[in-house]
């Protein structure tokens, strides 16, 4: 077995790899070639801090990490481990990552970022083993919104993103795919909408309309309980048979939640966000 980052390596070939090893997940998962392409640029993947595991030419076992500035720190994020199912059971991930560890301190990386999902005790026990410690619990919604009715207020696209002002409605940091860099470097696929208050933004909600999946809903703290979030919803939505996806929300946010599972979604699956000091 050969371990090696996967700079130069065909991304199409990574991605049978990875569609191979999450086959039989506990949620399934099979990117097309254009679902691939978006989930790179978004987690600003990059090849030489990733690392692959080769039998001979023939790619068995993947670690994606992206990376980005946090604070000041140089942080990455593992956007999955894949590992072939008829290579497991011969700590890969563990040998994958006694590889790429020693490469990212190099590079004077801080920190290393990962979600698992709650129900694989597995996972959670090897990247403990690994030294990855627990920080948050990070619960996944899906469901039909149902369309409930709605008071009047303003709402139109919004062309420009004011972070500052967005960021201050903010009760939660969003976790990697959903954050500010996530969006920006995506922004080409994904719609914002704003919902305004006497002409003043109060709300907004920026969202993929070909999966549905909503990376970003906030209001104004003091404008909310006046059903904005539920009107930037049923406009971006109203037309829409396909569930919705909201993945990855700070279990801390019980009014999120409280709010989301009284639209009808469920919480679907709940991950364990976990980081790895490197510093």
């Amino acid at each position: 077995m050969q371990l090696k980052t996967l700079s130069g390596i065909d991304p199409l070939k990574v991605l049978h790899a990875f569609n191979e090893g999450f086959s039989d997940y506990m949620v399934p998962v099979q990117l097309t070639a254009e679902q691939w392409h978006i989930k790179i640029l978004s987690e600003n993947v990059q090849w030489e801090l990733s690392v692959g595991a080769f039998d001979e030419e023939k790619l068995v076992g993947i670690i994606l990490h992206g990376s980005k500035t946090r604070n000041g720190q140089q942080w990455v994020y593992n956007g999955g481990t894949a590992v072939i199912p008829s290579y497991r059971g011969q700590r890969l991930t563990q040998q994958m990552y006694a590889y790429i560890l020693p490469i990212l301190k190099a590079k004077n990386i801080d920190k290393v970022l990962l979600e698992v999902i709650d129900q694989n005790y597995r996972a959670i026990k090897t990247y403990g083993t690994i030294g990855f410690k627990n920080t948050r619990r990070l619960p996944c919604f899906k469901g039909h919104f149902q369309n409930k009715k709605v008071s009047s207020f303003e709402i139109k696209p919004l062309e420009t993103l004011d972070w500052d002002l967005l960021q201050s409605f903010w009760s939660i940091q969003p976790s990697w795919q959903n954050d500010i860099e996530a969006i920006m470097s995506i922004q080409n696929q994904l719609k914002t909408l704003g919902i305004y208050s006497e002409g003043a933004l109060t709300g907004y909600l920026t969202y993929n309309p070909v999966s549905n999946k909503i990376l970003q809903l906030a209001v104004d703290p003091a404008q909310r309980l006046k059903g904005m979030a539920s009107a930037l919803l049923h406009e971006a939505f109203k037309d829409t048979d396909k569930p919705l996806l909201m993945t990855n929300i700070d279990n801390s946010s019980t009014e999120t939640i409280a709010f989301l599972k009284n639209l009808g979604m469920e919480n679907m699956i709940t991950q364990h966000e976990m980081c790895h000091e490197l510093i």
